[in-house]
């Protein structure tokens, strides 16, 4: 179990292992980097005496439309990872979503998430729930808020763990996930697919993210209500998304 001293220098480890699994995943790929406005990628601040910065990258890949990376980083007790894959209509590929909040050197929040956005459940194998449900650190959580049913398929995984115990265990919790996205990347669907149907779902998931973007109270707290409005709309969310 962590302590309190030893939680800050915890929470760094634990995003900095998840960012690199996460951009190892994405090197894989072979991405280009995604035109993006540069003042959206890197902005700091400094909240009650202790800096804090939010830092992006966003790629283009074979297949793969919007590949975004977020962290928000500060006092070694607060570490945010955020990371989003959207496809091309045309391709097979699902909506991958990913998140950890370390917040007081805790871990507060992990949401995995793959959308197939198919008909009637998930067309992927191995079942996302299936890849995830094993770990008893990571008790799914059925009560969550209704907004998410817009903005995250019926598989997600979505944990606010209470052992301190967690925090520790997120990067091979990431890893996980990530081994199953690419099975899924592989071609482990089972369903055919419409693609201007994907193209009308993709949209709809982007518009109902930016209606009800849960971070958009902290981004306005954090680096100011102008900046982060266009962060949501311009780099998590841009125009082509969700709009045909």
């Amino acid at each position: 179990m962590n302590t309190l001293a030893e939680a800050p220098g915890a929470a760094k480890h634990t995003a900095e292992s998840v960012a690199e699994a996460v951009l190892r995943f994405v090197a894989e790929l072979r991405p280009d980097d995604a035109p993006a406005p540069q003042e959206l990628l890197r902005r700091r601040a400094v909240r009650e005496g202790s800096p804090l910065a939010i830092e992006s990258s966003v790629w283009r890949a074979k297949g793969w439309r919007w590949i975004r990376f977020t962290r928000i980083s500060g006092d070694g007790a607060t570490d945010i990872v955020n990371f989003g894959m959207f496809p091309e209509p045309a391709s097979p590929f699902p909506v991958l979503q990913l998140e950890s909040l370390v917040l007081r050197g805790r871990l507060f929040l992990a949401i995995h998430d793959v959308n197939d956005l198919a008909d009637g459940g998930s067309g992927l194998e191995p079942s996302p729930r299936r890849a995830l449900s094993n770990n008893p650190l990571f008790p799914r959580c059925e009560d969550r808020a209704p907004w998410t049913d817009a903005v995250f398929s019926k598989e997600v995984f979505w944990t606010r763990p209470q052992d301190p115990g967690a925090l520790a265990a997120l990067p091979a919790r990431t890893e996980d996930f990530l081994e199953a996205a690419r099975t899924w990347r592989r071609g482990g669907r089972r369903q055919e697919f419409d693609p201007e149907r994907r193209r009308a779902r993709i949209g709809a998931l982007a518009a109902a993210m930016i209606e009800n973007e849960p971070s958009r109270n902290y981004l306005a707290a954090q680096f100011g209500p102008e900046w982060s409005e266009r962060f949501i709309r311009g780099f998590l969310f841009p125009d082509f998304l969700h709009t045909a």
